[in-house]
């Protein structure tokens, strides 16, 4: 208990109280989370609940999500490709909105890769949805939507976005998990570790 406070008292510091030093306490924070054992259940929910009060927005989305008439797939990946390898997670969602699977991707700028989902989405003219309400209109219309994953959480993705350019904890569980969306699957793409 004593160390879920004080793992949850420094995610509060960091957020809400950003200092010069603050890129070097991200990774010492997220190394000591990445230690064997550390990352239990009981801590992720009050990392996620400390996230939920520190962001507004995101919290009003996950207790009111998006309504999709036909249930989407809502795909999600990592991003932070060290090894510089394909964007699968795009691909992937493209393809299988050719098939009349209704998708929602989520999608952000390059960090640490060559080029993130929204760069390659920018260079083709696939359009990005900037508001998480008109994301059923494009499923509707376009059986796909791509949306910016701090079009949900904007206060959050202002203070995090760009801290890592690595993989992180918050790589593996806050790309699907800010998406507040009504899906039926989730799909999460993981760059190689």
């Amino acid at each position: 208990m004593a160390a879920t406070y004080a793992v949850t008292r420094e995610l509060q510091s960091l957020l809400r109280n950003p200092s010069t030093g603050a890129r070097d306490r991200w990774r010492a924070w997220s190394e000591e989370l990445m230690r064997p054992g550390r990352l239990t259940p009981a801590l992720l929910a009050s990392v996620w609940a400390e996230v939920l009060d520190f962001d507004p927005a995101l919290s009003r989305y996950i207790k009111s999500p998006i309504p999709i008439q036909n249930k989407a797939i809502i795909v999600a990946a990592s991003g932070k490709e060290t090894f510089k390898t394909f964007n699968i997670s795009t691909a992937a969602s493209l393809l299988a909105a050719s098939t009349g699977v209704p998708v929602i991707k989520g999608v952000s700028s390059s960090v640490s890769a060559v080029s993130g989902a929204a760069d390659v989405l920018d260079s083709l003219g696939i359009p990005i949805e900037s508001q998480p309400a008109t994301i059923p209109d494009a499923v509707e219309s376009d059986g796909i939507a791509f949306i910016s994953y701090a079009a949900f959480c904007p206060t959050y993705a202002g203070r995090y976005d760009g801290v890592f350019p690595v993989l992180s904890p918050f790589s593996f569980f806050m790309p699907a998990a800010v998406l507040a969306v009504e899906a039926s699957r989730f799909l999460f793409g993981l760059g190689r570790v």
